[in-house]
């Protein structure tokens, strides 16, 4: 039986944000530090340089080099050839449905068990507490947990998913929720707290009465003051500018 979370895929052709795929071979970048660059290496008889090489002249092997260790890295039209991981992983398409069709490329991020995870954080990742992990229920009963990393989205080719079927669909309420989060994910509420001074006089808005209860909440501040709490006395505390208030 399949939770509902999910629902059943029902066309190869068509392709919805938040499908789930497995064996997409993702390209990651290095997690140890500064690039490895790949150059040109020593065989044959006339082998290319670094130029002709990014330049389409294949030579017949690459030598590893460390970037801080090459003089005249990224020098050559600010290109190089990298030494990268790729893997086979379940992804999430996270490009919007209707940009779909146009695009060449998708934007996915990797689907990761939660068997990996303390056990605090799974329960902050069920409730929707981790700004950049998308919690999955399992899909069967005899399924796992799962989640999708946002922090290692990327893109892949479209070709790799082409007649395809993905192995998990979300429902209109479960896209609906995965809207909402990368939303919060990409947009987080940002202003001043009670650490910053006041930059300038001027009327602020409460971000917090605004996102979480729909309300308008203004306060007028002087320049150098401390920002203080709102009327409703929201925790934790930001405020934004509004423009043209401010004093000139």
């Amino acid at each position: 039986m399949v939770h509902p979370f999910y629902s059943t895929p029902s066309s190869k052709t068509e392709l919805f944000q938040g499908d789930i795929f497995d064996d997409i071979p993702v390209l990651f970048p290095s997690s140890v530090g500064p690039w490895i660059l790949l150059r040109p290496g020593p065989w044959g008889k006339t082998p290319p340089s670094p130029k002709e090489a990014l330049a389409g002249r294949t030579p017949q092997g690459f030598v590893p080099r460390g970037e801080t260790g090459l003089a005249d890295a990224w020098s050559y039209g600010a290109t190089e050839f990298v030494l990268a991981r790729a893997e086979n992983v379940s992804v999430m398409v996270l490009t919007q449905s209707c940009d779909i069709s146009q695009r060449k490329t998708y934007q996915v991020a990797p689907v990761k068990p939660v068997s990996g995870l303390e056990g605090t954080k799974v329960e902050t990742l069920r409730a929707g507490r981790i700004k950049y992990m998308f919690y999955l229920p399992a899909m069967t009963l005899a399924g796992a947990e799962s989640f999708v990393n946002l922090s290692l989205m990327t893109t892949v080719h479209k070709s790799y998913f082409e007649g395809r079927t993905p192995i998990a669909r979300l429902t209109e309420a479960s896209a609906s929720c995965l809207r909402r989060h990368l939303s919060e994910f990409h947009g987080r509420p940002f202003g001043f707290d009670g650490s910053d001074p006041v930059p300038a006089a001027g009327m602020y808005q409460c971000v917090y009465c605004f996102f979480a209860a729909g309300v308008l909440t203004q306060k007028e501040f002087a320049a150098g003051e401390g920002f203080k709490s709102c009327a409703r006395g929201c925790d934790p505390m930001q405020w934004i500018d509004l423009p043209g208030t401010r004093a000139r």
